[in-house]
């Protein structure tokens, strides 16, 4: 799905990375949910888990150049 400004799609693989920062970035977390530091392996873990599952639906919301 889009619009003339963004895109909104599936998560990919390359997306890994920005979640893992985000997820351990307090400041970011805190307004959401109480922080808790995320180990790589256990973000890992849990990025394929969410791929993977059917029931899982969640979206990278990209802005369009």
């Amino acid at each position: 799905m889009h619009t003339s400004l963004i895109t909104l799609r599936p998560l990919r693989p390359d997306d890994s990375d920005a979640l893992f920062r985000w997820i351990n970035d307090r400041d970011t977390v805190v307004f959401n949910a109480p922080f808790d530091p995320v180990a790589r392996a256990d973000h890992d873990r849990w990025f394929a888990a969410v791929r993977m599952d059917p029931s899982v639906r969640i979206f990278a919301i990209e802005e369009r150049a």
